[in-house]
């Protein structure tokens, strides 16, 4: 997972985006990780 986590904010996804997201689910939607993984799917495929 930390490899993912690395990679995401080196391609164009912004860092602060990313970083908004990740503490929005995490702190206030932990039962939905898997749409936090789906959405990082989707921007990497998007940045390909």
């Amino acid at each position: 997972m930390e490899r993912i986590f690395q990679r995401i904010p080196t391609i164009s996804v912004s860092p602060f985006a990313f970083l908004l997201s990740y503490y929005y689910i995490h702190w206030y939607r932990q039962d939905s990780f898997t749409a936090f993984a789906q959405y990082n799917l989707s921007a990497c495929l998007s940045a390909i």
